[in-house]
């Protein structure tokens, strides 16, 4: 009985062993099989890449259509590639002052002519054509001052029967501006939306597309006013690249709207400088009512500039909304020691100076006010 059951275990032991083989032979061979697929499709998806980079080391590129088309420009002996360029502005979103940007919502279209491109046989029928823009040769768009921006629209072209070809694009993002805020919060500011040609103006000619040109009237943004907006074309010479290129540029005016700054800033200000001169009306010889009123209308006004911090730009000099402040902040400034020296006089027995001091602090802090007003918002 015994040996039975140890020839049954040696059986079953061969049968694992042999299972086991059998399993990693097996997969051994799938192993072998999925490696040599590979490499097949790995060559089989290299081969377009390959031959799509020779054909564009040989200045000529594939296209949708089926066609080889030069990548040149088009002209080339002749004069420059006239670009007609037209731009609408459908949003403009925010005005950033800290960091010197603009965010608008683009949609532009550049029209150039290139008779190679011209459909023909069976597409001429349809009487325009669809390619890709980085099939053909176009003359690099770029947004000189651009921060970072978002494409909506395919960067596809529309060639109609006579060689017109069409490149439209949407494009929402932050363009950077250079922002002068001395003046805030009374400033206004030129934005300017500036297209360049990677290409020489020798090479490469901007033209206003009148067609196309505008924006919105009902823009997004609440607290600045847009003036109407302008296009143009010139050149720039671009450092990195030693060369002068075309330029368009788009530009507006913009103004910041006030009644936000003075219901929020202007008008509290002026009525915590109004609680400082109540000191004046008080009797000297109440020194204590005096220091209580003028320390109240000091820690209210630092409290409030601390809170208002974040309304105020950011920048290394002063701007108008800053000297007002601070001169708003001396003035509480002096109503304290005022206050401080009347009192100190009436303990010593002059009382009849310090009620004069009053007298005249009542006259001259209002209008010392009224001048630094004048000075810093009518200049």
């Amino acid at each position: 009985m015994q040996s039975t059951i140890t020839r049954t275990n040696k059986v079953k032991m061969r049968l694992r062993i042999k299972g086991m083989i059998f399993l990693l032979l097996t997969g051994a061979a799938i192993s072998v099989f999925l490696a040599f697929t590979n490499v097949d499709v790995a060559a089989a998806d290299r081969a377009p890449v390959e031959a799509r980079n020779q054909t564009e080391a040989s200045g000529t590129s594939y296209s949708t259509a089926g066609a080889l088309v030069g990548k040149t420009r088009p002209g080339l002996s002749e004069t420059p590639t006239q670009v007609a360029i037209g731009l609408y502005v459908n949003d403009i979103v925010k005005i950033s002052d800290a960091e010197r940007t603009f965010t608008v919502d683009l949609f532009g279209r550049l029209r150039w002519k290139d008779s190679r491109l011209a459909p023909k046989g069976r597409s001429s029928a349809t009487g325009t054509r669809q390619l890709l823009l980085e099939d053909i040769w176009h003359p690099w768009p770029t947004i000189l001052n651009r921060r970072e921006s978002m494409r909506i629209f395919p960067d596809t072209v529309e060639v109609n029967s006579e060689g017109m070809v069409t490149y439209k694009q949407r494009l929402y993002g932050n363009l950077s501006t250079p922002l002068d805020l001395k003046d805030f919060p009374f400033d206004r500011h030129i934005l300017k939306i500036e297209i360049v040609s990677l290409y020489q103006t020798d090479e490469v000619l901007f033209t206003v597309d009148e067609e196309i040109i505008g924006q919105t009237e009902t823009p997004s943004i609440v607290d600045w006013t847009i003036g109407p907006g302008s296009a143009s074309v010139d050149s720039k010479y671009i450092p990195s690249l030693d060369r002068t290129v075309p330029r368009f540029i788009y530009q507006f005016e913009v103004r910041r709207r006030l009644a936000y700054y003075i219901w929020k800033i202007m008008v509290p200000l002026c009525l915590i400088i109004s609680i400082s001169w109540s000191v004046f009306w008080i009797d000297p010889s109440q020194l204590g009512p005096q220091m209580g009123i003028s320390v109240t209308a000091l820690l209210t006004l630092m409290v409030y500039l601390h809170r208002i911090g974040d309304l105020l730009p950011k920048v290394p000099y002063l701007t108008r909304m800053d000297e007002f402040i601070l001169g708003s902040l001396v003035l509480v400034f002096l109503a304290f020691f005022e206050a401080i020296a009347t009192g100190t006089l009436a303990g010593r027995g002059k009382s009849a100076l310090a009620q004069r001091i009053d007298r005249w602090s009542r006259g001259v802090f209002p209008a010392s006010f009224a001048l630094l007003v004048a000075f810093v918002f009518l200049r």
